[in-house]
C-alpha cells in the first residue's frame, strides 16, 4: 500500500479500475445527476434567503438593484409590492424546494441501488476468485476466514463506493454554494469557508490517527469473533460430547468484549466531528452578528439580511461539510475491511484474470485420452515450507481397468498420492501421465470431469437427498431415475426408504439427520452420478458397518474391469479382492503386489 496520505485515492482509484465499462458509465451518470442536484439546491438556498429577508424587510428586497433590473427585463413581474413580492417568493420556495427534494431522493436512491450493485460484483469476483483457487492453497487458509471476506464485500460497496459517492455530492454542494455566496457576498463567504474549512481540517487531521489505529483493531477482532463461532458451531457433536460449552463461550466472550468496547470507542470518535462543527458554526454566527452590531454599527436591516444569508449558508453548508467528515470517518472506519478484500481479489488475480468474464470451464477443457493407464513417474510433493517431502520420487503405472489398493500407516502419503493422481494437487517434482500425456491446465478440468471421488469425510450440504447425490444440480437438471440407481448401487435401501419424501427429504445441514455410515454411501452414490472411468475411495468405507461395506464391496467387485479403481484402505479386507496393492511407507513405496502377498507381510508387521 502507497503512503497514508494517498492511500485512500489510491484504494478508490483500484475499485475504479476493477469496475466493468458499464459500472463506469453508470458512475459519471451518477455524477452528472450529482452536479444537477447541487446547482438546484444552490438556487433554492438563494430563493429561500431571499424569501426570509422578504419577509423581515420587504422594502429593502423591493428596491434592491438586482431586482429592479429583473423588473426591467420582465415589465409583467409580479412582485411590485411587499405582499405580491412575499407570496411570489414563498410559492417559488415551495416549488423549489419539492424539485430539489425529489432530484435528490432519485439521487440518493440510484446511489443506494449503484453501491449495491459494485457490492454484488465485488462479491462475485472474491467467491470466483477463491473456488478457482488451487486446492493447495485452501490447504493453508482457514475457511471462516474466506468466508468472513466474502461477507466484507459490503465494506467496498454499501460503505467505501457509497460513502465515497456521497462524499463527492456534498463536496460539489459545498462547491457551488461557495461560489454563490462569493458573488452575493465576498466577506461573508470568506469568512464562512475559512472558518469551517480550517475547523474540518483541523478534526480531520486531529482524529484520524486515532480512527485509523480502532479500525485496525475492529477489523482483527471482527475476524478473531466469528473464527471462535465457526469452531465452536462446525464441532457442535465434539463440543457437546466433550462438555465443552464453557470454554468455547469463554473464547468468544473475551473477543465479543474487545470488540464491544473497540466499536463504542470509534462510534464515538465519528460523532466529535459533528459537535465540533456544529459549535463553530454557531459561534461563527454570533460571531460575524456581534461584529456588525457593536464594532461596525449596521443597521438591523443590514444585520438581518446577514444573519438570514449566514443561516441559510450554515444550514447547507454546515451540514454538507459534517457529512463530508463523517462519510471520510466511515470510509476510514471500514478500510481495513476493504483493503483486505482488495488484496484478496489481487492475490487471486495471480492466477486468474478475474476482471474479464469467466468462459464456461468445459468450452476452454482440452480432451484427455484414457485409454491405456495413469503413470506415476518419480513423483515428489512437498506441502508449503515443510521440510519433509509428503511423497519422495515416488514411482507407479495403473492401467486403466484395474483396481489398487492403498495401504500404510498414517501420514504414509495415501491421500496425497491421490491428491496427485486426480490432479487436485499438482506434483513438486516428477510427471503424472495419462496415456503418455501430462496434465496441463487446459486438461486439468477434463480429467477431472472423469473422476469419482468419496473421501473420509464427506460433505453433505442443507439440501434434499437428490440435490446431494446430483451435487450443484436444482430441480429439472436432476436425473431423478439416476439418481435412485445410484442410491441402490452405493446399498441405500435400508434407510432409503424409511425417509419420508424419498430422495426428496432434507438430510440437514453437514447431513445431521443421517448417520456416519448413510452419509459415507451418499457421498459414495454422488461419486457414482457422475459415472466416472476412475472411482477413488478414500478410506470411504471407514465409517460403515459390516453389513453396509459387504454391500459396498459387491459394488465394487461389480465395477472391477468397467472403471479403474484406486482404493484407500481403512479395513484390509477392503483391498483384498484388488489387482494389486501398494504397500505407502514415509512417502515412499514400500512394495507392490498381488494383495495376498503384500497383505499379509503388511499385517505381519502392524503386529510388531
Amino acid at each position: 500500500m502507497p503512503a497514508d496520505s494517498s492511500r485512500l485515492q489510491h484504494i478508490l482509484a483500484d475499485i475504479y479500475r476493477r469496475l466493468e465499462p458499464r459500472r463506469r458509465r453508470q458512475f459519471w451518470l451518477l455524477f452528472a445527476g450529482i452536479c444537477m442536484v447541487a446547482l438546484v439546491e444552490t438556487a433554492t438556498m438563494g430563493v429561500t434567503a431571499l424569501f426570509a429577508s422578504s419577509i423581515t424587510d420587504p422594502e429593502t428586497v423591493l428596491k434592491s438593484s438586482k431586482l429592479v433590473q429583473l423588473k426591467r427585463f420582465f415589465p409583467d413581474f409580479p412582485c411590485v409590492d411587499a405582499q405580491s413580492l412575499i407570496v411570489s417568493l414563498s410559492v417559488a420556495t415551495a416549488l423549489m424546494l419539492a424539485v430539489k427534494n425529489g432530484l435528490t431522493a432519485v439521487v440518493s436512491y440510484v446511489n443506494g441501488l449503484y453501491s449495491a450493485l459494485v457490492d454484488a460484483f465485488f462479491g462475485e469476483l472474491l467467491l470466483s476468485g477463491f473456488l478457482h483457487k488451487r486446492y493447495e492453497w485452501h490447504l493453508h487458509h482457514n475457511s471462516a476466514d474466506l468466508i468472513t471476506i466474502i461477507g466484507w464485500r459490503r465494506y467496498i460497496g454499501n460503505v467505501v463506493v457509497y460513502m465515497a459517492i456521497q462524499t463527492l455530492s456534498d463536496g460539489v454542494l459545498v462547491l457551488v454554494l461557495s461560489a454563490a455566496l462569493f458573488a452575493l457576498s465576498p466577506e461573508v463567504s470568506l469568512v464562512v469557508c475559512g472558518v469551517l474549512g480550517l475547523a474540518a481540517l483541523l478534526v480531520y487531521k486531529g482524529i484520524r490517527p486515532w480512527f485509523d489505529r480502532t479500525a485496525r483493531r475492529v477489523s482483527a477482532l471482527d475476524l478473531s469473533v466469528n473464527r471462535q463461532v465457526t469452531k465452536a458451531l462446525h464441532g457442535i457433536k465434539d463440543v457437546k460430547v466433550c462438555g465443552r460449552e464453557e470454554p468455547f463461550m469463554e473464547d468468544y466472550r473475551i473477543d465479543v468484549l474487545d470488540y464491544a468496547h473497540t466499536e463504542a470507542k470509534q462510534r464515538l470518535l465519528a460523532r466529535c466531528p459533528a459537535w465540533i462543527l456544529e459549535t463553530t458554526g454557531f459561534v461563527m454566527v454570533s460571531a460575524i452578528v456581534l461584529l456588525e452590531l457593536l464594532v461596525m454599527e449596521a443597521s438591523t436591516a443590514r444585520i438581518t439580511g446577514t444573519v438570514a444569508l449566514l443561516a441559510v449558508a450554515a444550514w447547507r453548508v454546515l451540514p454538507a461539510i459534517n457529512r463530508i467528515l463523517s462519510s471520510v470517518t466511515a470510509i476510514r472506519q471500514n478500510l481495513p475491511q476493504a483493503v483486505k478484500v482488495l488484496d484478496s481479489i489481487a492475490e487471486c488475480e495471480a492466477d486468474l484474470d478475474l476482471g474479464k468474464a469467466r468462459p464456461d470451464p468445459g468450452a476452454l477443457a482440452s480432451p484427455v485420452s484414457f485409454a491405456r493407464a495413469i503413470e506415476i513417474k518419480a513423483v515428489s510433493f512437498v506441502y508449503g515450507q515443510s521440510a519433509e517431502p509428503a511423497l519422495d520420487r515416488v514411482g507407479l503405472t495403473i492401467e486403466k481397468g484395474r483396481s489398487v489398493g492403498l495401504v500404510g500407516r498414517s501420514g504414509a502419503g495415501k491421500s496425497t498420492l491421490v491428491d496427485m493422481i486426480i490432479g487436485l494437487l499438482p506434483p513438486t517434482s516428477g510427471h503424472v501421465l495419462i496415456d503418455g500425456s501430462e496434465f496441463t491446465p487446459e486438461n486439468a478440468r477434463a480429467w477431472l470431469d472423469r473422476i469419482g471421488y468419496v473421501g473420509q469425510s464427506p460433505y453433505i450440504y442443507d439440501g434434499t437427498l437428490a440435490e446431494n447425490v446430483a451435487f450443484g444440480l436444482h430441480g429439472g437438471q436432476i436425473d431423478r431415475d439416476k439418481v435412485l440407481a445410484c442410491c441402490v448401487q452405493a446399498a441405500m435401501q435400508d434407510f432409503l426408504d424409511d425417509l419420508p419424501q424419498g430422495i426428496d427429504t432434507a438430510i440437514g445441514e453437514r447431513g445431521a439427520r443421517l448417520s456416519g455410515g448413510q452419509r459415507q454411501r451418499v457421498a459414495i452414490a454422488r461419486a457414482l452420478y457422475r459415472d466416472p472411468e476412475v472411482l477413488v475411495l478414500d478410506e470411504a468405507t471407514s465409517a460403515l458397518d459390516e453389513k453396509s461395506e459387504d454391500f459396498i464391496q459387491q459394488t465394487v467387485r461389480g465395477l472391477t474391469g468397467k472403471q479403474t479403481l484406486i482404493i484407500i484402505a481403512h479395513r484390509l479386507t477392503t483391498v483384498e479382492d484388488c489387482d494389486q496393492v501398494v504397500w505407502l511407507e514415509g512417502g515412499r513405496i514400500r512394495e507392490i503386489g498381488p494383495p495376498g502377498e503384500v497383505l499379509a507381510r503388511y499385517r505381519e508387521e502392524m503386529k510388531e
